[in-house]
């Protein structure tokens, strides 16, 4: 009895919708097991310690080389199919072309982004300058920097 691999070999099936679906991303337990300490493994569509059966309390995903806790409402996600479920969706939107990192990061970080902050340091600092207590130069440097 010949198996599907033995059937094509080596060739690749292609996607029956024409594209190469994404696999970017990937989620990672928050923690070990609480008994023995090991790692969780996944198993199942879930991530479990394979000797005492316990599941994490929080789960994270890494994509992109930035690690996203949360939603962005800012509710960790407290399970797998939770996590799974805003990886499934970045996945969708990578094959599309549409996917954009800061709509997945929680709302109270984005302040805390670069360009965010720095638009507002600039700000502040461009006040000092026109009340005359700082010289120009530093943030004109700082400006070309950005730009």
């Amino acid at each position: 009895m010949q198996t599907l691999t033995s059937q094509i070999g080596s060739a690749t099936i292609p996607n029956p919708g024409g594209w190469n679906m994404s696999n970017d991303g990937r989620i990672y337990p928050r923690g070990r097991c609480p008994i023995c300490g090991g790692a969780f493994k996944p198993i199942d569509n879930d991530l479990i310690c394979p000797v005492h059966l316990t599941r994490p309390k929080r789960a994270y995903i890494q994509i992109q080389s930035r690690n996203i806790f949360s939603d962005p409402k800012g509710h960790p996600f407290y399970s797998y199919e939770q996590a799974k479920r805003y990886l499934d969706r970045m996945r969708t939107e990578i094959d599309e072309k549409t996917f954009d990192l800061s709509r997945y990061l929680a709302h109270k970080l984005k302040p805390l982004q670069l360009q965010n902050w720095s638009k507002t340091w600039l700000e502040k600092k461009e006040k000092e300058v026109d009340l005359g207590r700082k010289p120009l130069m530093p943030t004109l440097i700082i400006l070309w920097w950005l730009d």
